[in-house]
């Protein structure tokens, strides 16, 4: 786990898979560590955070659920616009969230294109947690708690 805390009723945790980590936390990781460390410390710090249930991928957006997919999240950092990254993961329970791997926006393609990321997220799950499910909600506040904005609105 990189970091949590207390700030009011609700906590949030964050917690990612070693290879994220280490490339988070790379010494020449220059801004992708700033970017990863601000998008880290809003969600676990319990900052206000921007979240779409249906998929809506727009500038100001942190976190999105993927259209068409099962409990797959991407949490998005979008600058610089040239090389944005996404960073794929589920939800456990409301609050915590669990980062499995990384792509740029690029590599991703279009939505219809996020097959192969799909694939690799779930067979790394299935690694990880088995047949265990995730969890599961209908709106971002089901996730996050009382401190998002619906991005879908």
């Amino acid at each position: 786990m990189l970091s949590e805390a207390q700030p009011g009723n609700e906590v949030r945790h964050l917690y990612v898979m070693p290879a994220v980590k280490a490339f988070v936390e790379h010494e020449h990781a220059d801004f992708r560590k700033v970017q990863f460390d601000k998008l880290k410390d809003f969600f676990v710090l319990n900052y206000v955070v921007t979240a779409s249930v249906r998929g809506k991928s727009a500038p100001k957006i942190q976190f999105e659920r993927l259209k068409g997919c099962d409990e797959v999240w991407v949490a998005c950092l979008r600058r610089p616009r040239d090389l944005q990254w996404r960073f794929f993961g589920r939800f456990v329970a409301r609050g915590v969230f669990v980062i499995f791997f990384k792509r740029t926006r690029a590599a991703c393609g279009n939505d219809k294109e996020y097959g192969e990321q799909i694939a690799q997220f779930l067979g790394e799950w299935l690694a990880v947690f088995g047949t265990n499910d995730c969890f599961r909600g209908e709106t971002p506040e089901d996730y996050f708690g009382e401190r998002v904005i619906d991005g879908d609105e």
